[in-house]
């Protein structure tokens, strides 16, 4: 699925489930919630591993985030982040803070 930041998310069903209950939240009258839910959905694919246990990420979605073929792929808790390494770089150098900064905000 499309992610945040210029990246694409990969989740277990389980976790679309927890995302989809969520959706049922969302105020459907409100023009945000509309946006959110119809870009979502139609940036999100369902994929399953071929017999290697390898998936294939989808030409558009690929296309969407600059995918070509230097990839990193980040755990992230509940969803696994699926980046072009250079989106990924660029992300890092122009976050406006430094690690040591966040750090300390986030884990006192």
């Amino acid at each position: 699925m499309l992610g945040l930041n210029g990246c694409l998310f990969l989740v277990p069903r389980a976790e679309w489930r927890r995302i989809q209950s969520k959706f049922d939240q969302f105020n459907f009258a409100h023009g945000d919630a509309n946006y959110f839910m119809r870009v979502l959905m139609l940036n999100t694919h369902e994929i399953s591993p071929d017999t290697q246990g390898r998936f294939q990420i989808p030409t558009e979605l690929a296309g969407k985030v600059g995918i070509d073929h230097d990839v990193r792929l980040l755990g992230m808790n509940r969803r696994i982040e699926i980046w072009s390494a250079n989106k990924l770089d660029e992300y890092i150098a122009g976050y406006g803070k430094s690690y040591e900064e966040v750090a300390a905000q986030l884990l006192l």
